[in-house]
């Protein structure tokens, strides 16, 4: 499915006021510490179920193990994946600015684990109808300087196109968030975007995506 999609327009999406925090830098240390206490979490709990002892007794008696079996354990505790795709969207408060400030984070994690915890600029999408989402937005020209209107039509259209996926369904809900409150597109909203999508959205119907052939397709060579 297409679980979510966020983006910031301004008016900036994001909810509610968050704690303070004395710099970019801080905040984005803060929000990898949740991805990074449950993959220890999941370490402990292998460990526990595999040897019979919490991690922190494996790491401390690991020099009294043959490398090979430590190694071996270690390598299974890095293939862990934290099986999680997140959107972190709200404000926070800068120290010494007057204004809260927006801030939008992925939590996904990789084979590799490299930027489990990423900072996002305009927008994010998770789920499997990203690759068809994302590009949507960017073809949309989707930045945190479109107006909200813009950027309520180009989720719209994001979320109709990536429909095409298997697993993304038609149900379909649009939430602006603010500082302090969250507010649900109308269905006479929902109804204006359906009718702006027939007239500028891709002429091609997705049904006829599915059903498109290309052996039917002729070249000259």
């Amino acid at each position: 499915m297409l679980r979510s999609i966020a983006l910031f327009s301004n008016p900036a999406l994001a909810a509610a006021v968050g704690p303070l925090a004395s710099d970019d830098n801080q905040l984005f240390e803060e929000m990898k510490k949740p991805a990074q206490e449950f993959k220890k979490s999941l370490a402990e709990s292998f460990i526990h179920q595999s040897l019979g002892m919490s991690y922190a007794k494996f790491l401390e008696q690991a020099d009294k193990l043959p490398d090979d079996f430590v190694m071996a354990k270690l390598s299974e505790i890095d293939e862990m994946k934290l099986r999680a795709s997140l959107i972190l969207a709200g404000f926070v408060h800068i120290e010494g600015e007057k204004e809260a400030n927006p801030y939008l984070f992925v939590v996904q994690d990789s084979e590799t684990h490299q930027d489990a915890v990423r900072i996002e600029a305009d927008y994010a999408v998770i789920g499997s109808g990203t690759y068809v989402a994302k590009p949507s937005l960017d073809q949309r020209g989707q930045d945190s300087a479109k107006g909200l209107m813009e950027t309520i039509y180009a989720v719209y259209e994001a979320k109709k196109m990536s429909e095409i996926v298997l697993g993304v369904g038609a149900a379909t809900s649009i939430d602006i968030m603010e500082q302090g409150r969250m507010l649900s597109l109308s269905q006479a909203g929902h109804d204006a975007c359906a009718k702006l999508f027939g007239k500028i959205g891709p002429r091609l119907k997705l049904s006829d995506k599915k059903k498109l052939n290309c052996s039917r397709w002729k070249m000259n060579i």
